[in-house]
């Protein structure tokens, strides 16, 4: 099954058109409606944590033991530790998924993957997404995330409003890392000698 349980955010992210398009997060289906019988879920909220609704869907997800996958990512700024236990009973489809997109989201990100790992989730279970928009800042966080043996995936900056593409090196960046036999294998630094 496919669906959404809330609808918006409560974040103004600058690069991000859910606020424009969704506006405030607020409640939209039960998670017993989107499953209609099945036993899994690919939910496609954009902050499930920020909505009381969403985390009364988190309680019912596990109570109804489903898969489920929140392939939009989770807002590690919310992670408190009921939430961290909470996530740590989910079963999931295939990972947790974060969003790394600034340098000021590595502390809570940090934060959140500590509390989740005291409750047993290993952080190769882990998925992050990373907004790649300066490539040595986004380097820098690839290269935390790495050592602790987390999944990173790139994603390059697109300036709608000025119909700005993503750069040569942006794209060559998010290649390198997206490739993970080459990510795993080769710092960013020597790659890039190669291209």
């Amino acid at each position: 099954a496919y669906g959404f349980l809330t609808r918006g955010c409560i974040r103004r992210c600058r690069w991000c058109i859910v606020p424009e398009k969704e506006g405030g997060i607020r409640p939209y289906r039960d998670i017993e409606t989107v499953l209609q019988g099945r036993k899994t879920a690919i939910l496609m909220d954009n902050n499930v944590l920020a909505s009381n609704h969403g985390l009364r869907q988190l309680e019912k997800i596990i109570d109804l033991k489903c898969k489920v996958d929140f392939n939009q990512g989770l807002d590690s700024r919310l992670v408190t530790e009921e939430v961290a236990k909470m996530l740590s009973k989910i079963k999931w489809l295939r990972y947790i998924r974060f969003a790394c997109d600034t340098a000021s989201a590595i502390e809570p990100l940090l934060s959140a993957i500590e509390k989740l790992n005291r409750y047993g989730v290993k952080n190769y279970r882990i998925f992050v997404y990373l907004l790649v928009k300066e490539v040595a800042d986004a380097n820098e966080r690839c290269k935390i995330l790495k050592g602790l043996g987390l999944i990173p995936f790139t994603q390059t900056y697109r300036d709608y409003e000025n119909n700005i593409q993503p750069t040569a090196e942006q794209k060559q960046f998010a290649r390198y890392v997206n490739h993970k036999a080459i990510f795993n294998s080769i710092d960013w630094e020597d790659y890039k000698g190669l291209l």
